[in-house]
């Protein structure tokens, strides 16, 4: 075994012991075929190692890889399993088949832990361990605060000015997870409306300008989604949740404004949700779904309507495309209270990590022993 596939093993091991999966269950591990074959080894050998049964169910990906629905002999395994270990290559969410899934999970108690498969994602397969406690405390500080929150406000040293209303947490619902933090700023009523092709109510959701600056991923029809950073702020203005118009006087503005308007669906102009990240292992650069969903300080707008009954939604819906727009060097203001300063958690809200601009310089010290160089002779 070479260095790296002993660290993913390690990494697999500790997330079978982290939901403690053991001999007396079975264990389903789901893959497709643009699954990192590294990373199914590694989790593959750690789930044998529980002394579990384990079973392997490996199909071919889809050339469609947005709103496709999983094999119904693969679905009808996940019923047969205490514990499933999902490695798809691709998103599969807000469809039929995985509402049927989740909603048999929940019926039934049983446990499901997701990770992206493909190779992108195997850097923060080793370096996200589960369990974190600091990641875990500031998770679970940072939820209570979006819960009792009523007025979210985003400002950067570039220009970024936006208002954005909490809503009802009662139907507002937020979809946490240990490294995010996250709610869907369209009611229930709003989300319906562009579910039916209709106009949402009018009300103040989200309103400004957003200089975006950070990194994007997309989720559309194709053969793959696009990621990329961008280092030049893109104006982006918001009127009541929707993006009304993207300057393009950057490579990166006409690229965002052409790929909105090519989905000719107004669904994916609106905000679908806010994250907020919370792990300080996260590398942005990476580019994966957890570089944009958990980068600590970061702010992730979500643009394209998609929900399910994890949002507490009575149904699945999809917009034609979904991108998700991580916001980077902002300040972000819960009330009137400053939460992140310059993309830092301040040291007022509880959630600065340690060793990360302390604030103080290093003492200057006198060293025994210190001796001058000569100075040069000419």
């Amino acid at each position: 075994m070479s260095d790296n596939h002993v660290e993913l093993y390690a990494a697999a091991k500790a997330r079978f012991d982290y939901h403690k999966v053991n001999a007396d269950e079975s264990v389903l591990i789901i893959a497709d075929t643009g699954t990192d074959g590294s990373l199914l080894d590694a989790v593959y050998t750690a789930a044998v190692a529980t002394g579990a049964d384990v079973t392997l169910v490996r199909f071919k990906a889809r050339e469609q890889p947005f709103n496709w629905e999983i094999p119904e002999m693969v679905e009808h395994a996940f019923y047969s399993a205490d514990f499933t270990f999902s490695l798809l290559s691709q998103g599969w969410f807000y469809n039929a088949s995985s509402e049927r899934v989740r909603g048999h999970m929940r019926t039934m108690g049983k446990r499901m832990t997701y990770w992206a498969g493909g190779k992108i994602a195997v850097p923060h397969f080793m370096a996200c361990l589960p369990g974190n406690p600091e990641v875990t405390k500031r998770s679970q500080i940072l939820a209570k605060m979006m819960h009792e929150v009523k007025m979210i406000r985003v400002t950067s040293r570039t220009g970024t000015h936006v208002i954005m209303e909490r809503g009802d947490p009662q139907t507002q619902l937020m979809n946490n997870r240990e490294g995010q933090v996250n709610y869907s700023p369209l009611s229930l009523e709003s989300r319906l409306a562009l579910a039916k092709g209709e106009h949402p109510p009018t009300h103040q959701v989200m309103n400004g300008t957003m200089m975006f600056q950070g990194a994007y991923s997309t989720r559309c029809p194709g053969p793959g989604s696009l990621q990329g950073m961008v280092r030049l702020p893109v104006a982006i203005e918001i009127d009541r949740g929707r993006i009304v118009h993207i300057a393009r006087d950057t490579e990166q503005g006409i690229f965002l404004s052409d790929w909105f308007r090519s989905w000719e669906d107004p669904a994916v102009y609106y905000i679908d949700h806010l994250n907020i990240g919370t792990d300080h292992r996260i590398n942005l650069e990476n580019l994966d779904g957890l570089s944009t969903h958990h980068n600590y300080g970061g702010l992730l707008f979500g643009f394209g309507v998609c929900f399910s009954s994890n949002r507490g939604d009575p149904g699945v819906f999809r917009a034609n495309a979904h991108i998700e727009l991580h916001l980077t060097g902002s300040t972000l203001y819960f009330d009137d209270q400053p939460i992140i300063v310059d993309g830092e958690f301040t040291r007022e809200s509880g959630m600065r990590a340690p060793n990360r601009r302390p604030g103080t310089g290093a003492p200057w010290q006198e060293v025994e022993g210190h001796v001058l160089p000569e100075p040069p002779s000419f």
